[in-house]
C-alpha cells in the first residue's frame, strides 16, 4: 500500500491541495502517519476522526423500527448468523460456502445478496434456500443496519462499512476479506484480529465445513469483544470540531 502511495503522487497532493486530512478510524487500528511514513507537513495535517458509533440509530424510538425491520422480513424468533456480502459481486464464493454450511440446531442462516451479484448466483442460493428450512436469502433489505443490529453473529466480507458496523455493535463476527486487486480488506481484517475483535479467514481457504466449525465455536462460546473499551467512536461528536477548524482556515 505504501508504494502504491508514493506512485500516486499522494504526498505532493495533498501538500499542494489540501488544507486538512481527516481518517476514518483509529489508529490503533492502523496509524497511517506512521505506516506511510509521513513528512512533518503532512502528518500535521492529519486528524483521526475515530469510527462513527452506530448504535445511535437505536437511541429512543429506533428500535421499534428494528424490531418492525425483522418482522417484515418474515423472521422467525431465535437466534440468527447474518451472512453480509456488500455489493454482492464479489461475494459468490463467501454466499456458495454460508448455503453449505451445517448451523448449529438452534440457529438459522441470513444472506443478503446485495444488488450487484450475478443473477444466476442469486437464483443458485436461492434454490438452495427452498431445500432448507434454517436458511433465509435477501436480495435487497431497506435497513441492513437494522438486521445487522439483531444478529447474534455475523460472516461478512471485510469492507470499511460493515465492519465499522459490526465492531459498533461489537458482533462475534468471521471476515472473509478480499485480497485483491487491492489488500485493504485484508490488512484491516488482520489488525483487528490481532487485536482480539474480529476472526479472520483467508479466502482461499474457505470452505462450508470452516465456518460449520466457526459457527459451532462460536455458539459455544458465545462472549463478544469489549471494543468500546479498546477503540474510539467518538467521529460523530468530533465532526463538529473538525468541521469549525476548516471553516477558520478558509475563512
Amino acid at each position: 500500500m505504501k508504494s502504491e502511495c508514493y506512485k500516486a503522487n499522494n504526498k505532493a497532493t495533498i501538500r499542494d491541495f489540501y488544507d486538512k486530512v481527516w481518517i476514518y478510524g483509529d489508529p490503533n487500528v492502523y496509524d497511517a502517519v506512521r505506516e506511510y511514513n509521513m513528512p512533518s507537513d503532512i502528518a500535521d495535517k492529519v486528524s483521526y476522526t475515530g469510527y462513527f458509533d452506530r448504535r445511535i440509530r437505536f437511541e429512543d424510538t429506533n428500535e421499534p423500527a428494528a424490531q418492525r425491520s425483522r418482522a417484515e422480513l418474515g423472521l422467525p424468533d431465535g437466534r440468527f448468523v447474518l451472512c453480509m456480502v456488500g455489493g454482492g459481486q464479489e461475494g459468490v464464493s463467501l454466499t456458495d460456502a454460508f448455503a453449505r454450511a451445517t448451523l448449529p440446531s438452534d440457529m438459522f442462516g441470513v444472506i443478503v445478496t446485495g444488488p450487484f451479484m450475478p443473477a444466476e448466483t442469486k437464483a443458485k442460493l436461492h434454490r438452495m434456500a427452498a431445500t432448507r428450512t434454517n436458511l433465509r436469502v435477501f436480495e435487497f433489505v431497506k435497513e441492513p443496519t437494522f438486521l445487522l443490529q439483531q444478529a447474534d453473529y455475523v460472516i461478512a466480507m471485510g469492507g470499511y462499512n460493515v465492519v465499522a458496523e459490526i465492531l459498533s455493535f461489537e458482533k462475534r463476527a468471521l471476515i472473509v476479506p478480499r485480497v485483491s486487486p487491492r489488500r485493504e480488506q485484508l490488512l484491516r481484517a488482520e489488525r483487528l484480529k490481532a487485536l482480539g475483535m474480529v476472526d479472520v479467514v483467508h479466502p482461499k481457504n474457505l470452505t462450508p465445513e470452516g465456518l460449520s466449525v466457526w459457527l459451532d465455536n462460536a455458539s459455544r462460546y458465545p462472549s463478544t469483544p469489549s471494543v468500546h473499551t479498546q477503540l474510539d467512536f467518538g467521529g460523530l461528536s468530533r465532526l463538529p470540531g473538525l468541521i469549525s477548524e476548516v471553516c477558520q482556515i478558509t475563512a
